[in-house]
């Protein structure tokens, strides 16, 4: 009996361990196949779905029986790699079919509702709980959730934009006088980071205007713009100079990194989320002085 038991599942088995060694070997981050597509989900033309309405490997796909061949074989800078390519940002290509509204990151600075109120869950992000926005001397009872020289980099780049490296530094007894003497000169609060060093919360003010009384040292910001908008740039006659100037440097840069690199200069036109204006070069001054 036992016999008898023993090829039957033998022969049961056999044929589904067939099928997965037939099987690709999926990567890890790879899009699930075989599942069907909703309803309310347009596919380009050129993607289409098998007979059954489920995505299978030519839905995404241009190479034929792209799943017979070897992964370490296959070049995904093909045109045919994926369908429209190839793609620099592979998002792009996600979102032929996907709304990109529906995947956007949360915006943590946009901070009050349409009421006028602020958003508490906004809060929650940095601090464990709502401080009291009407307290001055909250710095103690900030309660953060990581030290202010790190607690940017949760969503933030390390080196956002030019430069940005070069200010993190501790700044000298000359400089920190500077920095002293525009805080009370400008009614303006430009902390340091725990360690004495400047940081993105020195120039940058993480609140929106309006959720710190603008009567307080920690609520005076800049807010020509949205916070929805951002730094808002136009023009500049120093372009085609600025083009100029770092050609060479752009044109080996390219060379070395495989793929073209372009700078444009412009000027800024409207400042959000700043403690002081920076193109009339207001923030520079707050720690610099410069000679003519």
């Amino acid at each position: 009996m036992k016999r008898w038991v023993s090829l039957l599942l033998l022969l049961v088995m056999t044929p589904i361990q067939a099928q997965a060694e037939d099987d690709p070997e999926l990567p890890v981050r790879h899009h699930p196949v075989e599942v069907i597509i909703p309803g309310n989900m347009q596919l380009p033309d050129e993607m289409k779905p098998d007979d059954r309405g489920r995505i299978i490997c030519s839905t995404c796909h241009g190479i034929d029986n792209i799943e017979k061949k070897p992964r370490d074989e296959l070049n995904k800078k093909d045109p045919d790699f994926l369908h429209g390519g190839p793609y620099r940002d592979l998002t792009k290509f996600c979102f032929r079919c996907h709304d990109d509204a529906e995947f956007q990151r949360k915006n943590i600075h946009i901070q009050r509702l349409k009421s006028g109120k602020t958003d508490k869950t906004t809060c929650q992000y940095c601090h464990e709980e709502q401080p009291d926005p009407n307290n001055r001397n909250a710095r103690d009872d900030l309660k953060l959730r990581l030290p202010p020289g790190r607690i940017c980099l949760g969503c933030h780049l390390k080196t956002p934009h030019l430069n940005a490296m070069l200010h993190q530094q501790e700044p000298d007894d000359t400089m920190r006088d500077y920095l002293h003497q525009t805080q009370d000169e400008q009614g303006v609060r430009m902390p340091l980071d725990e360690s004495g060093k400047i940081t993105c919360i020195t120039c940058h003010t993480p609140h929106q205007k309006g959720v710190i009384p603008a009567d307080q040292p920690g609520g005076r910001q800049v807010a020509e713009s949205r916070v929805e908008d951002g730094v808002v740039y136009s023009q500049s006659k120093w372009a085609p100079i600025y083009a100029t100037d770092k050609e060479q440097r752009l044109a080996e840069f390219s060379q070395e990194q495989g793929r073209p690199f372009a700078l444009e200069y412009k000027r800024l036109a409207k400042e959000v989320l700043l403690r002081l204006p920076a193109k009339d070069g207001t923030l520079c001054q707050a720690c610099h002085r410069f000679k003519d």
